[in-house]
């Protein structure tokens, strides 16, 4: 699996946008003021930085498997499986002998006797 390539209009910020959004001249802000080289590398600094955390990002999701809505790890669900069966087999047991107990506790005394369990 590659990394997807993303246009970079999407996350990069462009003098052209700046400039629309402030309503002056591209070119006096990118070119011709005397903040021009500042803004600019300014510019180029904040993209670099816009860059690198679209790469990590990717990267991280790249990384993790997507599970949808799930949160947990395949290795936690499975940890989880195990204890809730083993739990669910520890009640099956104990519900067992309550039934069992219950079934003696309900036998009438002349089959009790005779059991030997009285």
């Amino acid at each position: 699996m590659g990394f997807y390539v993303l246009t970079k209009k999407v996350y990069q910020i462009k003098g052209a946008d700046v400039a629309s959004a402030l309503n002056i001249s591209r070119a006096s802000l990118m070119n011709t003021s005397r903040y021009s080289p500042h803004f600019k590398a300014y510019l180029d600094e904040i993209n670099l930085n816009l860059e690198a955390a679209k790469d990590a990002r990717l990267k991280k999701a790249h990384n993790s498997s997507s599970r949808g809505s799930i949160r947990n790890s395949k290795e936690e669900l499975v940890r989880a499986n195990k204890l809730l069966k083993k739990r669910v087999t520890e009640l099956e047991a104990q519900k067992m002998k309550e039934v069992v107990a219950r079934a003696f506790d309900q036998l009438p005394l002349p089959v009790k006797r005779k059991l030997g369990i009285d």
